[in-house]
């Protein structure tokens, strides 16, 4: 009875760690305040500083800065198409653009390279998951080398915008592992709102509408158009009208 009752101590045990061992991510935490250095010296990096505080990594982008990215140090990770096919990203931004709303990143493997877009932001100024599903693009195999985020097409204008803070970044197989993983992490590291409380989102002044004069304009054009359709068609009843009237006065004419 004790064998058998050891047996399966030992059998539960190696299955645990089994099930520990096939873990479906790969997550990388910011404890080295040093790849900040690295994020800077990459060619990968452009109207972006980066640095790291209370292991997260804080990227300050230029202000105004056209085309902003950065370096994400993806190399140790050991990332491998077909297997880790989802990026997951913990960030925080206040930013909000209206028009791109959502970030891209770029992926060079040893067997190719391509771009892949991630899900919109969230308007939140709490931590949020943004997805990349990398495993949607057919050059997305081999090992991974190199990944470049552009976060926004155009650096904020204002400055209380700039901070982009990213906390942890990771790889999973699929995206039930990937929103799993996410949840659990997004309900430890917000604060619990209060009964009844919701969230106040950052405003960011929305762009002037783009073609309100373009609309005026065509507004006038339709209205032109409209009249002169509208003069066409009673200038050709009147027409018709004042044919069958010089029709019956020749009839009359001729009964004379």
């Amino acid at each position: 009875m004790r064998k058998i009752l050891c047996f399966v101590i030992i059998a539960t045990v190696l299955c645990l760690g089994a099930a520990h061992a096939e873990e479906d991510y790969k997550i990388y935490y910011f404890t080295d305040a040093s790849i900040a250095d690295v994020i800077n010296n990459s060619e990968l990096t452009k109207n972006a500083t980066a640095q790291v505080s209370d292991e997260i990594l804080k990227i300050s982008l230029t202000k105004g800065a056209q085309d902003p990215h950065f370096m994400l140090p993806v190399e140790g990770i050991n990332a491998v198409g077909g297997e880790d096919n989802i990026l997951a990203i913990c960030v925080k931004t206040t930013f909000r653009t209206f028009e791109y709303d959502y970030a891209y990143a770029t992926f060079v493997t040893d067997e190719g390279e391509g771009v892949v877009t991630a899900n919109s932001y969230a308007v939140t100024e709490r931590w949020q998951v943004i997805f990349f599903r990398l495993g949607s693009n057919e050059n997305y195999k081999g090992n991974l080398k190199s990944i470049r985020i552009d976060p926004f097409e155009n650096a904020p204008d204002k400055d209380e915008d700039l901070l982009y803070q990213i906390k942890w970044f990771g790889f999973f197989k699929d995206i039930n592992s990937a929103n799993e993983f996410a949840n659990d992490c997004l309900n430890e590291i917000n604060p619990t709102m209060a009964p009844g409380e919701t969230e106040v989102p950052h405003k960011t002044s929305p762009p002037p509408e783009p073609y309100g004069e373009d609309n005026s304009i065509w507004g006038f054009v339709w209205t032109i158009v409209a009249m002169l359709a509208a003069t066409v068609v009673i200038t050709y009843f009147l027409e018709k009208m004042r044919k069958q009237e010089t029709e019956k006065s020749k009839t009359k004419k001729k009964k004379r």
